[in-house]
């Protein structure tokens, strides 16, 4: 058993250092680490503006924060300024990355970029909004990486495509010309097509559908819980937007307002209909770490990383983080096409909904019944989703810990990484 474990780590080991020589991998990392002081930025105001000025916001609900009108409006419109940008640049930059090395006027590739992002989100259907906001910002972020990857492709294979060191300096005007307007036709093609089916865009369409999944009649069985749990962590890790952790979507389920009937009519948490669901499950243990384990991620950069960068990136990080914002950290270190984390971060939320169905099921601890304020301390959900059961706050506590001491082997092994750069 232990020849095999060894032989695995060695065979998962190699395969990090080859993913991480994948150009497309690197051309990423580095435009995620371009956009980071923006994701920064964005992240802190949007913390402040759900968790202390939104009344469904975990620190309103205690301290009750009031900013004039204009200014929690106007902070709130920054916010989605800066998300919009995020995902507009992000399609400039892997354009633009992808071609520098080969031709010089790469900010045609990275406009062109930023053209078909827009054209892709652009609402065919309503003549009231102009583009599809809500796919903007980090959920968006798979689809800049994809659009400007295409398009990179596509100028150095066919509008450079035998040309000399010179001549790709002073390219045709009427070659380049044609280029851009193809790719403008051929997304103006996939957009219109996908408004057909949809007023959501591509990505409305994908999280449409992941969302009728995961909210379907299996969802008070633990084994489809965990796997779509799975599924959703590995989604987060190529940048695709994890309909799992939308507080929405669990927090009005079928399973969940039964449950809340049953405590307003009996005032009592044992005994409910459905004990396991997402939303005691995956809310209540799953997101004891932070989103993916985010938030004892950055405690176990904190404790043995040697890494100045990352240990910064945590410390910006770590109370976001702690109200289940994990952009930062996702952004920042990052955990986007990080192969060396996928799998604390698979095995983390795996691990605490285990050890929660357990201590339901065996009436150690109830489910949680109550509904949370959407920014909730992660380790804090048992015990305000049970009413201040103490037990259930001592166990979060105790499976948080593990959690850290789960990450800490593979922040040593990121150590080593840097050490060889």
């Amino acid at each position: 058993m232990v020849k095999l474990i060894k032989v695995f780590c060695s065979k998962f080991n190699d395969f990090i250092v080859k993913f991480d020589d994948f150009n497309i991998v690197k051309i990423i990392k580095r435009s995620l680490l371009t956009l980071f002081p923006f994701v920064l930025l964005e992240s802190i105001l949007d913390w402040i503006d759900n968790s202390f000025l939104n009344p469904n916001g975990f620190y309103y609900q205690i301290f009750h924060f009031h900013l004039p009108l204009f200014f929690a409006n106007s902070l709130h419109d920054l916010v989605i300024i800066l998300n919009i940008l995020i995902s507009i640049a992000a399609a400039y930059l892997v354009g633009h990355f992808y071609i520098e090395n080969y031709v010089k006027d790469d900010f045609i590739v990275g406009m062109t970029s930023v053209v078909a992002y827009l054209i892709l989100n652009y609402d065919y259907r309503s003549f009231d909004n102009l583009f599809i906001f809500e796919n903007f910002g980090l959920r968006g972020l798979v689809l800049a990486f994809i659009t400007g990857i295409f398009v990179g492709f596509v100028f150095k294979k066919f509008v450079y495509k035998d040309t000399t060191d010179v001549s790709r300096l002073l390219i045709n005007f009427q070659k380049l010309f044609f280029g851009v307007f193809l790719i403008v036709i051929f997304f103006i093609f996939i957009g219109w097509s996908v408004s057909l089916v949809t007023s959501r865009g591509i990505l409305g369409l994908l999280n449409q559908g992941l969302s009728t999944l995961i909210l379907g009649k299996n969802t008070t069985n633990l084994l489809l819980i965990i796997l779509l749990a799975t599924i959703g962590q590995l989604l987060m890790f190529l940048g695709i937007y994890n309909p799992v952790v939308q507080p929405r979507m669990i927090s009005y389920s079928t399973f969940t307002n039964v449950n809340i009937k049953f405590i307003h009519m009996h005032r009592i948490l044992s005994g409910m209909p459905y004990p396991i669901t997402l939303h005691t499950i995956y809310d209540a243990f799953g997101n004891i770490g932070g989103v993916g384990g985010c938030l004892a991620l950055m405690i176990a950069i904190l404790i043995v990383s040697n890494s100045k960068r990352e240990k910064n990136v945590s410390y910006w990080g770590i109370l976001p983080a702690l109200s289940n914002s994990a952009n930062i950290g996702f952004v920042g270190l990052p955990l986007f096409f990080n192969i060396n984390y996928i799998l604390p971060t698979l095995i983390v939320p795996i691990f605490n909904m285990l050890v929660g169905a357990s201590l339901i099921n065996l009436h150690i601890i109830p489910a949680i019944g109550y509904q949370i304020p959407r920014t909730t301390p992660g380790i804090l959900q048992n015990f305000v989703g049970t009413g201040g059961n103490w037990l259930s706050l001592i166990f979060s506590i105790l499976i948080f810990t593990v959690d850290i001491f789960i990450f800490i082997p593979f922040v040593k092994k990121e150590n080593i990484k840097y050490k060889t750069l």
